[in-house]
């Protein structure tokens, strides 16, 4: 994510232009817009590929990069005993191949 300079639509530091803009005195789609949307829709998959089946389930319906991100976060990032048990038990299930 980072060499291709995609981190910026998982922390928002980068924020999703207006859709459309004024120019003119004509509303036009704003071509900033477009070329925002496709980026955040190449990270959006990247993250989507690169989690198991029960992962992809919470995240299927997320619209952009960063809602995927926040949803992620949301359950992974506890630090809890509770959840961290449950990750050793998940990372002892996994088979090779």
């Amino acid at each position: 994510m980072d060499s291709h300079d995609l981190l910026q639509f998982i922390d928002e530091t980068l924020v999703e232009p207006q859709k459309e803009i004024i120019k003119d005195d004509k509303i036009e789609v704003n071509l900033e817009f477009i070329a925002w949307r496709r980026m955040d829709r190449l990270a959006l998959s990247w993250i989507k590929a690169t989690v198991t089946e029960a992962v992809l389930g919470q995240i299927m319906r997320a619209k952009t990069a960063h809602d995927a991100w926040l949803t992620l976060e949301k359950s992974y990032g506890s630090q809890s005993p509770l959840r961290i048990m449950l990750l050793c038990k998940e990372l002892l299930l996994i088979k090779k191949g």
